[in-house]
């Protein structure tokens, strides 16, 4: 079956929508945890996304928060840790 004819930048910028997606459905979970520590709302965090998201979202999701501070308020590095992929 032939791949669809799109370009680099079209498969590049869906990418980008969809981790933005991700990040934007991660900070809604956040938000609605009661946690205040880091740490705790991390485990929170990673919790639902190992429960609810896909294998193919948690592996975006987990490049994503690698690569720049996203969530005010939950341990980044402790998140990645936690989530399986």
């Amino acid at each position: 079956m032939p791949l669809p004819a799109q370009t680099v930048t079209e498969f590049t910028q869906g990418l980008i929508v969809n981790n933005e997606k991700l990040i934007s459905m991660a900070k809604q979970i956040s938000a609605n945890q009661a946690s205040t520590d880091p740490q705790d709302a991390a485990i929170q965090l990673a919790e639902h996304i190992n429960k609810f998201w896909a294998l193919s979202m948690r592996k975006d999701f987990v490049e994503s928060i690698e690569q720049a501070s996203i969530i005010d308020g939950v341990d980044q590095i402790a998140l990645a840790d936690k989530i399986r992929i």
